[in-house]
């Protein structure tokens, strides 16, 4: 369940317990709401999570970066609340629609991090997500609650699709 948790750990290591108590913040994946999922990357990358970092169980902060990004991105693209004021996570009604830009995004950013040389299997590979990354980044329609009232009105649906227009 979700809300603020307490765990305490029992060390003995000289006879003498000490008990170390420290309070953590648990969120539900509803509230948590990633744009993408671990199983969204293994439809492409099989083996992606023998990848994840000693001390983690999964690429779920690399999914919140992710999602942060978008969030900014979207930011600097001129969507905003009618308060001209950043969209949080909550007001994005389906994330669905933003699925594919985070999972290439994930993608690449893991694979950034694991390249250690210019051009090396794993540089290749944070290339290639990146440009799949751009392409969805472009092809996005937004169901955005610019309002906050939790229901997307009329006028809240945003086409992200670029497209080329040329003058005849």
């Amino acid at each position: 369940t979700d809300g603020t948790k307490t765990i305490s750990l029992r060390v003995t290591t000289d006879g003498i317990p000490v008990t170390i108590t420290k309070d953590i913040t648990c969120i539900s994946v509803e509230d948590d709401k990633l744009f993408s999922t671990d199983q969204d990357l293994q439809k492409h990358e099989v083996s992606i999570l023998k990848f994840v970092p000693r001390g983690k169980n999964s690429f779920n902060y690399v999914h919140r970066l992710a999602q942060n990004e978008i969030l900014e991105q979207l930011y600097k693209d001129g969507y905003t609340k009618t308060d001209n004021t950043k969209l949080t996570k909550a007001e994005v009604l389906r994330t669905d629609e933003l699925a594919q830009w985070s999972k290439y995004m994930v993608l690449r950013l893991i694979f950034r991090d694991l390249s250690n040389a210019l051009d090396d299997i794993y540089d290749k590979k944070s290339k290639n997500y990146e440009s799949a990354e751009h392409l969805w980044r472009t092809k996005a329609v937004l169901k955005l609650d610019y309002n906050g009232d939790g229901v997307q009105g009329e006028y809240e649906a945003a086409n992200i699709t670029t497209t080329r227009l040329v003058r005849v």
